[in-house]
C-alpha cells in the first residue's frame, strides 16, 4: 500500500523527496524479497509523505498586471504575416497540470518565439508579443 501511495506523490507532484523515498523502498522490497527466498525477512521501514508539496516547490506563473493589448499582438502578428507572405505557427505544450500553466511557441519568418499562460490563448497571445517585440513590432 505504501509502495502505491509513493508512486502517485511522485507522480502528482513530481517530488525529488517522494522520488528517493520510492527508491529506497524498492530497494528494501528487492533486497526483502530476495532474504524471503533465503529464508530471513526484513521488513521495510519508512516514513509517510507529506499530503502536499510545499507552494514554494510548485511552479508558478509571475503576478502581473494585465495587459489589455495583448490580444492585438496576435492580430498584428497575423497583418504582418499575410504581408510577408508568412504564416505564424503555434504550437502549444502543458507545462504544469496544477496550477494550469500552458506554454506556446509561434514561427515567424526563421525565427521562434515562446511565451507562457494560464491558458492556450494567453500563452498565444504572450509568444505573439515576444515575436512583435523583437521585430520592433508596436499595436496601435
Amino acid at each position: 500500500m505504501s509502495l502505491l501511495i509513493l508512486i502517485g506523490s511522485v507522480m502528482r507532484y513530481n517530488s525529488s523527496e517522494a522520488m528517493e523515498k520510492l527508491l529506497q523502498l524498492l530497494r528494501a522490497n528487492s533486497e526483502t524479497r530476495q532474504s524471503s527466498r533465503s529464508g530471513t525477512q526484513n521488513l521495510p521501514v519508512h516514513k509517510e509523505i507529506p499530503e502536499k508539496e510545499p507552494l514554494a516547490n510548485r511552479m508558478t506563473l509571475p503576478k502581473r498586471e494585465p495587459d489589455p493589448d495583448l490580444p492585438k499582438y496576435s492580430s498584428i502578428l497575423k497583418e504582418k504575416g499575410d504581408v510577408a507572405g508568412f504564416v505564424p505557427i503555434y504550437n502549444y505544450q502543458n507545462v504544469s497540470q496544477i496550477p494550469p500553466i500552458f506554454k506556446a511557441v509561434v514561427s515567424f519568418e526563421n525565427y521562434a518565439f515562446d511565451g507562457k499562460g494560464r491558458t492556450k490563448q494567453q500563452a498565444k497571445h504572450e509568444a505573439s508579443r515576444e515575436a512583435c517585440r523583437f521585430l520592433n513590432i508596436r499595436p496601435s
